[in-house]
């Protein structure tokens, strides 16, 4: 719903997962705003034999590192 309605007034949106917001990648633009989608935060598959990982976009680089870390991989974000 937010969206369609953002999408009717040509609000830009930017979607934000989770973390510090140090770099500023998730700025939005002045008439637009921010999509928190931080409580998406579930890990849904680490496959250490392919070396990856399917995560929702609210997971923290930490969370993805100590899954990771249980199949003696390590997460280099």
């Amino acid at each position: 719903a937010v969206l369609k309605a953002c999408h009717r007034l040509g609000a830009p949106v930017v979607a934000r997962g989770a973390g510090t917001g140090l770099s500023g990648g998730a700025m939005p633009h002045g008439t637009g705003l921010t999509l928190a989608l931080a409580k998406f935060n579930r890990i849904l598959q680490v496959d250490p034999l392919a070396r990856t990982a399917r995560v929702q976009c609210g997971v923290r680089n930490l969370a993805i590192s100590e899954a990771a870390a249980s199949h003696g991989l390590y997460y280099a974000p």
